[in-house]
């Protein structure tokens, strides 16, 4: 089951054997309502997750940089090559809440595996940002949770078999 989970694909067939396996087992059956609506699509995984926020930070870079009022030479040519090239920080300023920092260091926490924290630290972007960020949380919520019903299934069957 959880390297079903791990993986971008459906995994209905899995929780249906799971579900015929676990009898009556209220834990476990706790577990597979979580898993029951990803299983029917799947769930993105890191490497999705990582791509699609690319996407989405480079418009909310784009969108900053055009509303800026005092465009810098730094900025006017990165409007211009935004439509060619991918620019963006590798690293964030501690603190800051500018959004080019905040998407950094939400990517820093995604590469180290913290995915929770990445989702806390989008968090701080404004209302209108994390608009275009709604879908991108809910698939990252959905693979965090289903990631952890997965390994509670695991240690459950682990401990009492």
């Amino acid at each position: 089951m959880r390297d079903a989970v791990k993986s971008s694909r459906k995994f209905e067939q899995e929780l249906q054997t799971l579900r015929i396996l676990s009898k009556n087992d209220s834990y476990i059956n706790s577990q597979i309502s979580i898993l029951e609506k990803p299983s029917k699509h799947g769930i993105s995984d890191i490497h999705q997750l990582k791509q699609e926020l690319a996407s989405i930070s480079e418009i909310i870079f784009k969108k900053e940089r055009e509303n800026k009022q005092n465009k810098s030479l730094l900025d006017k040519t990165a409007i211009n090559l935004s439509s060619v090239v991918h620019i963006q920080k590798i690293s964030g300023d501690d603190g800051s809440k500018k959004p080019e920092d905040i998407i950094a260091r939400s990517n820093s926490y995604i590469e180290t595996g913290k995915l929770d924290l990445a989702i806390k630290e989008l968090s701080y972007l404004t209302d209108a940002d994390k608009i275009l960020l709604n879908d991108w949380v809910e698939k990252a919520r959905s693979n965090l949770a289903s990631q952890e019903a997965a390994e509670n299934i695991f240690q459950h069957v682990i401990a009492y078999n």
